[in-house]
C-alpha cells in the first residue's frame, strides 16, 4: 500500500487507507506467521467476510454509485474490489496470486456507505505449503483517489449448520436455510442469478 505513497491510518475504529494511486493499492494482511498450510487443507471451502466503505478523497459523490456499480461495460466485475491472495513458496521465482472473491455490478455499494461483502475462495496444496516464505491477504481494485476503509474482516471455515446431518440426511433439506449460522454468509446457498438482489426496503 505505501509504495506508491498510500497511506494506513485508523479512523473511528476502521482500518482507512487514503492516498491511493493505483487500483491495486489497498488493504493488506500479511499472514505469514499464522501459517495457513498448518490450519487448512487443499481445496477446501473457505468463508471471507468483511465490511467496506468507498469514499471519494474529495468527500464529493457520497450516496451515489461507485464505477462499480455504474459502468455499463464492465459485465465482470473487472473494476470492482477483489479479494485475493499473494504467496511466495521456498524459491523466490515461486509467486502464488489468486482471486479469491470479487464484488460484481448488482451488489456493489454507493460512495460513502458501509456495505458487507461476503464470499468463498480456497487454496491448493502448493499454495498451502507449510514451507512457503511468505503469505499475505489483501483487497485490491479501487478505482485511483478513493479512500478505502475496512471496519471488519474475517475468515473461517463453514459451520456445522452448513452441511447435512449424515444420519438424517432428509431432516434439512435446506442447510443453513436461515442464513445465520456463518455470519454474514448464506453458504452453502448462493443465487446463480444476476437480476434477483433483494433490497432492503426499511429496518
Amino acid at each position: 500500500t505505501g509504495y506508491w505513497g498510500g497511506y494506513a491510518n485508523v479512523e473511528d475504529n476502521a482500518l482507512k487507507i487514503t492516498n491511493r494511486k493505483r487500483q491495486k493499492q489497498g488493504p493488506h494482511l500479511d499472514i505469514t506467521e499464522l501459517n495457513p498450510g498448518l490450519c487448512f487443507t487443499p481445496d477446501q471451502t473457505i468463508l471471507f467476510s468483511t465490511r467496506i466503505k468507498l469514499d471519494m478523497a474529495d468527500g464529493s459523490l457520497d450516496g451515489l454509485p461507485t464505477t462499480c456499480k455504474n459502468s455499463i461495460e464492465d459485465k465482470y466485475g473487472l473494476l470492482c474490489p477483489h479479494f485475493g491472495s499473494k504467496i511466495q513458496g521456498v524459491q523466490d521465482s515461486e509467486w502464488h496470486h489468486s482471486t479469491g472473491s470479487r464484488l460484481y455490478k448488482y451488489r456493489a455499494p454507493n460512495y460513502g456507505e458501509w456495505f458487507d461483502w461476503t464470499g468463498t475462495f480456497s487454496w491448493d496444496a502448493d499454495e498451502l505449503n507449510p514451507d512457503n516464505a511468505y503469505a499475505l491477504l489483501y483487497m485490491y481494485y479501487v478505482d485511483a483517489g478513493v479512500d478505502f476503509s475496512v471496519d471488519t474482516f474475517r475468515i473461517s471455515l463453514p459451520s456445522s449448520a452448513s452441511f447435512p446431518n449424515p444420519e438424517n440426511l432428509c431432516g434439512e433439506l435446506v442447510p443453513n436455510g436461515d442464513a445465520e449460522a456463518n455470519g454474514f454468509h448464506p453458504y452453502p446457498l448462493k443465487s446463480y442469478r444476476f437480476d434477483d438482489t433483494l433490497y432492503v426496503q426499511s429496518e
